[in-house]
C-alpha cells in the first residue's frame, strides 16, 4: 500500500529533517536568556547584539518583525518621557518621581541618579527656566516667551513649558498690544 520501506524511509526521513531544520530556526529565532535586556540574537552570529541594531531603522532594514519579538522592552523604553524611567519588572514605564521622591529615605538615590539623570536636571530648572529636552538642559522662559505665533501671540510652547514664568511676568499685556496694532 505504501510501496517499498525504502522509498518510506526516504519519505520520513525528509520529513523529519525538514521539521529539525525549521524546527532549529524557529529555536534560534527566540531570544535566549543568555541576552540581557535590551539585546536581542542574532542567530547568524551565535551571539546577543544590542537592539537598537534591529529596532533603530527597523522599516529601512526590514527587521520590524525580529524588533518587535526580541525588543520589546527595547520598544517600551524608546516611549518614555525624561521625566520616567523603564520598568524591568512590570515592564512599561514608571514615574521618576517614584525613584527619586525622599529618595535618601527610600535608599533610591543611586537607582533615581542613574536612571532618571534627565529627570533630575529638569527638577534643578527655576521657575524663570523649562528644561529643554533637545539640549538636556534648562533654558530660559524668557526667551521662549518672547517668540511670537503667525498672529503675533504668545506661543502654546510658552504656555505648555513656562506655567510658573508666566504667572510672574503674564503675556497678556503683550498679547493686547499686540492685537491692537492690526
Amino acid at each position: 500500500m505504501f510501496g517499498n520501506r525504502r522509498g518510506n524511509t526516504g519519505m520520513v526521513s525528509l520529513i523529519i529533517a525538514t521539521f529539525l531544520c525549521f524546527g532549529v530556526d524557529i529555536v534560534l529565532s527566540e531570544k535566549p536568556a543568555r541576552c540581557g535586556m535590551f539585546e536581542y540574537y542574532d542567530s547568524n552570529m551565535d551571539n546577543c547584539g544590542p537592539c537598537r541594531e534591529i529596532c533603530q531603522h527597523m522599516e529601512l532594514t526590514r527587521t520590524e518583525k525580529q524588533c518587535r519579538a526580541q525588543c520589546s522592552d527595547y520598544l517600551t523604553a524608546a516611549t518614555c518621557t525624561y521625566r520616567q524611567y523603564y520598568d524591568e519588572v512590570v515592564q512599561n514605564c514608571a514615574h521618576c518621581a517614584e525613584l527619586c521622591v525622599h529618595s535618601d529615605i527610600k535608599g533610591t538615590t543611586k537607582q533615581c541618579s542613574s536612571r532618571c539623570d534627565k529627570y533630575l536636571k529638569a527638577e534643578n530648572c527655576t521657575e524663570d527656566e523649562y528644561f529643554d529636552e533637545m539640549n538636556t538642559s534648562c533654558s530660559a522662559c524668557a526667551q521662549l516667551c518672547s517668540q511670537r505665533d503667525p498672529r503675533g501671540d504668545t506661543t502654546p510652547e510658552c504656555f505648555h513649558k513656562c506655567q510658573k514664568y508666566l504667572e510672574k511676568h503674564p503675556p497678556g499685556n503683550i498679547v493686547m498690544e499686540s492685537r491692537r496694532r492690526r
